[in-house]
């Protein structure tokens, strides 16, 4: 890859995160100030790519052992107390075990260098995303390569949680249906070609994180109808039909494997936010994570080896994560600044998160990261497409 110097400080990078958009989740926050609006469906030229990974830290971390799993859950990993002691080491360190001394591989992510994208291998497919436009979040959509970046949604309500379909026809979200209040969100589906707008649910409470079953017939997500509680729930993929899958505490942002098999989903039922994956039944739910502060957005790997996810203090040090669903061994794939919200490619080896405002890629092992958008407003809450 072709390098260009480029000088940006720290002190710039924290800057252009510092403004914050609301959301039903927290993830998603409010920007205050008035910024220029994202432009209209009009391709844009690709952008110069941000980065090339010069320093992979690992640390060793001694674990402070928490209260144990119900019986009925899969063993899961300490929670890691904050010692390290950093080393530099040449490729990134994958656990080795999970129930005593645990390493976990940072891949530290350099921007003094300016990079053309990868020469091989590079990412494929469309990205679905929230970008704001000065008043208010939309839907946009973007090629992988950051060429033709476009805008589906006009309105002055916000817009959430994009998800494509599988047959990549369709992008199901979240739309506010009461301006100011975060607990009336229903969910919409619009072409990709944004002609089309079609309501899903009519429920008036807080649905949220959709996503498509892997042949199109149905749509997991979230709401808070019933109880008032964040559950998750599937429908089919026209709206009929909801069902219930969760009824202990508070449940998020449920992700499809790609086989079909598994769906994963944050959940507070144990007191701290971690993941858990079910089958699409709602049968054993089985706990994955037992980590500090994670967020709620997933995704799995192509392979379905992998989850992605996120975790750390909001808005100021918040890295991104892949956990072996089996092993349970952990590898960050930042560390520095505030990221969430990672989303992965369906075609090879490829995760997209938000980040400074914008939305990074970087392969799954988290090397060759650049940056995508490059936006004058605020990015987040990517989803890949075919």
């Amino acid at each position: 890859m072709r390098k260009r110097k480029l000088n940006i400080t720290v002190a710039i990078l924290i800057a252009s995160f510092a403004v914050a958009c609301s959301a039903p989740s927290e993830e998603a926050q409010q920007i205050v100030a008035v910024i220029p609006t994202v432009p209209t469906a009009t391709p844009e030229p690709v952008l110069d790519r941000v980065v090339s990974v010069e320093v992979t830290l690992a640390m060793e971390q001694t674990p402070t052992l928490t209260a144990p799993p119900l019986p009925s859950m899969t063993p899961v990993p300490p929670t890691v107390a904050p010692t390290q002691t950093p080393f530099q080491t040449a490729t990134p360190i994958i656990l080795a075990s999970v129930t005593a001394t645990t390493v976990v591989a940072q891949t530290a992510v350099s921007a003094t260098e300016v990079t053309d994208f990868p020469l091989s291998d590079d990412p494929a497919g469309l990205i679905a995303y929230v970008c704001y436009d000065g008043l208010d979040d939309e839907i946009c959509v973007i090629d992988s390569d950051g060429s033709n970046q476009r805008r589906l949604t006009f309105n002055d309500v916000e817009d959430y949680y994009p998800s494509f379909s599988n047959d990549g026809e369709w992008i199901t979200f979240a739309r506010q249906m009461v301006d100011g209040s975060s607990d009336y969100f229903e969910l919409f589906k619009i072409s990709i070609d944004g002609s089309k707008v079609i309501p899903l649910t009519t429920n008036g409470s807080k649905n949220a994180s959709p996503a498509y079953s892997w042949d199109d017939t149905q749509i997991v997500y979230t709401s808070k109808f019933g109880d008032w509680r964040h559950q998750i729930w599937m429908m089919e993929a026209n709206g009929n039909n909801p069902v219930q899958l969760t009824f202990e505490g508070n449940n998020f942002d449920p992700a499809w494997s790609f086989d079909g098999e598994w769906i994963s989903f944050a959940s507070d039922r144990t007191g701290e936010r971690q993941l858990w994956k079910m089958r699409p039944d709602g049968s054993e739910q089985q706990q994955i994570t037992d980590v500090r502060k994670l967020g709620g957005r997933n995704d799995w790997s192509a392979d379905d080896r992998y989850l992605f996810f996120y975790a750390g203090v909001r808005n100021v040090d918040r890295q991104i994560y892949r956990v072996d669903v089996e092993s349970r061994e952990i590898l960050a794939l930042t560390n520095d600044g505030a990221n969430a919200g990672p989303g992965t490619s369906r075609y090879g080896e490829w995760v997209a998160w938000q980040t400074g405002g914008d939305i990074w890629l970087a392969r799954q092992d988290g090397s060759d990261a650049f940056n995508l958008t490059n936006s004058t407003t605020f990015d987040y809450q990517p989803r890949w497409g075919p």
